[in-house]
């Protein structure tokens, strides 16, 4: 909702909206710890008493954003099992004849 409302127009016309009607949803987050910083922030946004962060951070939200994480080398992976495949599995003593065997 805080999201929808910073990007102005229509998005803020539908965090409105929603709010009108997940006004008590908000208001039992407020009571739940785990929730209660953000969901009072997002009732003060919602109700005009506070900036959206995007709006009120200086330098441009991408500042608030985490860093996007290294490119990891490609490594070489085994090839999926075939689940369709009904052999039976080789043994260890089958396995141990075949090396004799080469």
């Amino acid at each position: 909702l805080e999201h929808l409302y910073s990007k102005g127009g229509s998005g803020k016309d539908v965090a409105r909206m929603t709010l009108s009607s997940a006004k008590g949803l908000l208001l039992h987050l407020v009571n739940v710890p785990e929730c209660n910083k953000k969901a009072t922030q997002v009732i003060a946004v919602l109700s005009g008493s506070r900036p959206p962060p995007e709006a009120s951070a200086t330098g441009g939200s991408s500042s608030s954003r985490p860093a996007a994480a290294a490119p990891r080398p490609q490594q070489k992976q085994a090839p999926a099992p075939d689940l369709l495949d009904m052999a039976p599995l080789p043994t260890a003593a089958a396995a141990a004849a075949a090396a004799a065997a080469a």
